[in-house]
């Protein structure tokens, strides 16, 4: 009987600890990430290329080893196939300079090559992201063929969750009819005027160090205990 309502017993404490796991993954999920303010055009002396056909210009800044950005490029996915022909995709990877080899070949850089049309390149120390101001992976920026910033936020409805959003659906709506309305919200002033904005989940582009501590331990344990192919 002892031995029975022990065993009892650690199954309530595993239960609850499990519990508090999924709790805490859940409450991590729905919080945004913070963002800065957006250039109001495609910014100068930036490396990548706009386009010039006519199309529009889409630039997602990732993290190498975020789980929360597949979700991200799994929209890009979406996107693109709903929409050929008329985005240039460019997906661009913080690396630290001491990382190039390490971070080059994650499952992120591997997926997003995957994609068709989409051009991946390695952001060393982050100076992409400092011209264009982003600062979260997923980090997405949507320019018009004028060079006009016409969106800029995420493109998930949370952390790591596939699906409609008010992102996707904001980009396609800019790229199917030209015409802001989305559910986002805009800026009424300066720093892009017209955007449509929308959250972004995901981990901190330059850190580790708060890459690592905005990431609750159990996210961190399944991460570790995940191959990394």
């Amino acid at each position: 009987m002892p031995g029975r309502t022990l065993s009892y017993l650690a199954g309530i404490v595993w239960l609850g600890a499990a519990g508090a796991g999924i709790a805490s993954l859940w409450h991590y999920s729905l919080i945004p990430a913070a963002v800065q303010k957006a250039g109001f055009s495609w910014p100068q002396g930036s490396a990548l290329s706009k386009a010039a056909d006519g199309r529009f210009s889409l630039v997602m800044f990732l993290h190498p080893e975020c789980p929360c950005s597949r979700a991200s490029v799994e929209e890009l996915s979406v996107l693109l196939a709903r929409h050929p022909g008329r985005i240039l995709p460019q997906v661009v990877f913080f690396t630290p300079e001491d990382k190039k080899t390490e971070w080059s070949d994650t499952r992120l850089w591997r997926q997003a090559r995957e994609l068709p049309g989409v051009r991946t390149r390695m952001d060393e120390a982050g100076r992409e992201a400092e011209r264009f101001g982003a600062s979260s992976s997923g980090e997405t920026f949507v320019y018009d063929p004028q060079g006009t910033l016409v969106f800029h936020g995420g493109v998930t409805s949370a952390r790591g969750h596939e699906g409609d959003n008010d992102g996707l659906a904001a980009i396609e709506n800019l790229v199917g009819k030209a015409i802001v309305e989305t559910s986002g919200t805009r800026s009424p002033d300066g720093g892009g005027q017209h955007e449509v904005k929308t959250p972004v989940y995901g981990c901190p582009l330059h850190d580790e160090g708060e890459r690592k501590k905005a990431l609750p331990e159990a996210v961190l344990k399944t991460r570790r205990e995940q191959p990394s192919g």
